[in-house]
């Protein structure tokens, strides 16, 4: 039972007409290659089958993902696609935990903010694979850069002392939030309009950002 069901599902339907034609193209090749080429009969037959197999792949009726010939196009392959999504969405996952965690109401709804436009670019990438090659700086860097950040202001904002240095870096760490926020809008934008070039020059300033406060290492 599971068997057929297998060979159903990696089988793609074709129509009665559709047959008839696969039949044609696979018999039109035989007496081709057996009458006017005077090729051996094995051939022949090697050749109609080839025929009819290709006729059957003409005619089915379920057609290529244009999106994913489009994505192949880019270098992007479905296995690189589920990969990427099946990280995104762990991330995404650590960010909406985080979220959930803080206390500080006005800062749990930025992070979820940022949780929010993480989900839009990772659905994009299920519309459109390709953008998947234009993303790199956020994938690479962006996405792991935010949770460092959401993960320091968390363990800051959970220190029972809180000192005058720990409300400053508080402080800090909200206003890059606030940046990130800004950067992942902008991205998606720029997916959205197909815009291949990355945010380079946001993902430099972030990059300094974060290293003059000390969150990222050298």
């Amino acid at each position: 039972m599971s068997q057929s069901k297998n060979e159903d599902e990696s089988t793609p339907p074709v129509s009665p007409v559709g047959n008839v034609a696969a039949a044609l193209i696979g018999g039109g090749a035989f007496v081709l290659f057996l009458l006017v080429l005077k090729i051996g009969i094995i051939v022949s037959l090697a050749v109609g089958a080839l025929g009819y197999g290709a006729g059957l792949l003409i005619f089915s009726s379920k057609k290529p993902d244009k999106m994913m010939i489009e994505a192949h196009l880019h270098g992007v392959s479905e296995e690189m696609l589920k990969k990427t999504l099946e990280e995104g969405y762990w991330k995404l996952g650590q960010i909406r935990a985080f979220a959930g965690r803080i206390q500080d109401k006005r800062i749990s709804r930025k992070v979820e903010a940022i949780g929010n436009a993480v989900e839009e670019i990772f659905e994009n990438f299920k519309k459109d694979p390709k953008d998947i090659k234009a993303a790199r700086s956020f994938l690479n860097y962006q996405l792991d850069a935010a949770i460092k950040v959401i993960t320091k202001y968390y363990e800051l904002s959970n220190r029972r002392v809180q000192s005058a240095d720990i409300t400053g870096s508080l402080n800090k760490t909200e206003s890059l939030l606030e940046s990130i926020e800004k950067a992942f809008k902008n991205q998606l934008a720029k997916l959205l309009e197909d815009d291949v070039m990355e945010l380079d020059t946001e993902v430099e300033l972030l990059k300094k950002t974060l290293k003059m406060e000390g969150l990222e290492d050298n």
